[in-house]
């Protein structure tokens, strides 16, 4: 008995809520930044490594042998998040993953699902549900289920679920445990199975034990589920805003070199601001820290070419990587090699060379590149807040109010994300 309209839809609405749509929390910019343990405001551009933590990038993302969120759960929450196109070889993400403009992906992992706007390339490798808005051509693999608003290309390979698609399909030795409907035409060739049958729009051209059954189509939306979690252009201007802002705070703590090392010593017991030059940090061997036990230490970097590393800690007195901050506010470029970076850096005008070594806290940069490792010690400090840019961000639902030292500062506090 032939399928109607309203049988179809009913169908596709069934296998919706299978998939998760990544919804962002409404949080003030400045914490959703610090939130993750990469904040790329352009490109990213890693192998052979891994990120402990979220990673968001605002432009393209091309990662190779590379890990996301390699120690958060391997559940369906969004770890992943790129404004413009992916291209990862290898590697897994842990989670969700979401771009604006497209993701191609080969033998590498994601244990949540994928959502693009744009096309998803697929060779071999796996994934949960998958969102395509664009084209889904998928070789040798096959997510869970797929909601396609363009064509959709299958060779080999298994899908436990169902498959929709707004476009076209063209089939080689498909099979899925669940049915296929396209609003468009069909093509089928090399064999195949289809455990709920075809349904299609407009022309067949296959075998008849997938038994096709010709309906009207039913409208495909993906914009529901495509949507980017995260608003870079205004997180941009806010970051740039508030590390020019913490860029001109007037130091209270005190600098000492001796025999290549250097001191940072603070008194206050919430936030001790220094003031470094990029000389002076590439002329170190050692850097040691002396604070009051919970402080926040602001460090502030200025130069246009700044270089972490190759140095190692002496003594930490009165701090851990949550409560450091380097703020390179005026960096054009940063490199870093050789080196095990205690604290956060926020560098959102530089691009970041990671040649070598870890970081344990966040990276938030213009550009970053390289072999660096970032591990999951995200900033958890207090700081100033910043005066409103022109788009001005939302105050945070829990807002901490400080009197530190002499100072009388109106605080934000940057709480990271708590996983349980």
């Amino acid at each position: 008995m032939p399928m109607s309209s309203k049988s179809v839809r009913a169908l596709i609405l069934a296998v919706m809520p299978m998939l998760a749509i990544p919804v962002a929390a409404q949080a003030d910019s400045l914490s959703q930044a610090f939130g993750y343990n990469l904040f790329i405001l352009n490109d990213l551009n890693q192998s052979g490594t891994d990120t402990q933590g979220k990673v968001a990038v605002g432009r393209n993302a091309t990662i190779s042998s590379f890990s996301v969120a390699s120690q958060l759960p391997a559940d369906s929450a969004t770890n992943f998040v790129v404004g413009g196109s992916v291209s990862q070889t290898g590697g897994t993400v842990n989670g969700s993953a979401i771009s604006g403009a497209g993701y191609s992906f080969s033998s590498a992992s994601i244990s949540g699902n994928l959502y693009t706007a744009g096309d998803i390339i697929q060779n071999q490798g796996s994934v949960g549900n998958v969102v395509a808005g664009g084209n889904y051509t998928v070789s040798q693999a096959g997510p869970q289920s797929a909601l396609v608003g363009g064509t959709f290309t299958q060779t080999s390979g298994y899908i436990p679920g169902n498959v929709t698609v707004g476009g076209d399909a063209i089939l080689n030795n498909p099979s899925a445990g669940g049915y296929y409907h396209v609003n468009g035409s069909v093509t089928i060739t090399g064999g195949g199975s289809a455990g709920g049958g075809i349904t299609y729009g407009t022309t067949y051209s296959g075998y008849s034990y997938f038994n096709p059954v010709q309906v009207a189509p039913v409208p495909v939306d993906t914009s529901a589920y495509t949507t980017l979690p995260i608003n870079f252009t205004t997180v941009a201007a806010d970051l740039n805003a508030a590390s020019t802002y913490w860029g001109s705070l007037v130091a209270n703590g005190s600098t000492a070199i001796s025999f290549s090392q250097l001191t940072l010593t603070g008194t206050d017991a919430n936030l001790n601001i220094f003031d470094l030059t990029a000389a002076q940090l590439s002329s170190i061997s050692t850097l040691a820290f002396s604070v009051p036990a919970g402080s926040t230490a602001l460090i502030n970097v200025d130069g246009a070419t700044v270089n972490l590393g190759p140095f190692g800690y002496g003594t930490i007195t009165g701090l851990d990587a949550e409560h450091i901050l380097y703020n390179a506010f005026d960096a054009g470029t940063v490199n870093m090699s050789g080196i095990g970076l205690e604290g956060s850096l926020l560098a959102p005008g530089a691009s970041v060379n990671f040649a070598s070594g870890d970081i344990d806290g966040s990276i938030i940069a213009n550009n970053l590149s390289g072999q660096g490792e970032s591990h999951l010690h995200l900033f958890d400090g207090s700081l100033p807040t910043p005066p409103p840019t022109a788009t001005p961000f939302t105050a945070v639902p829990t807002p901490t109010s400080v009197v530190g030292g002499v100072m009388l500062l109106s605080l934000v506090v940057l709480r990271r994300t708590r996983y349980v």
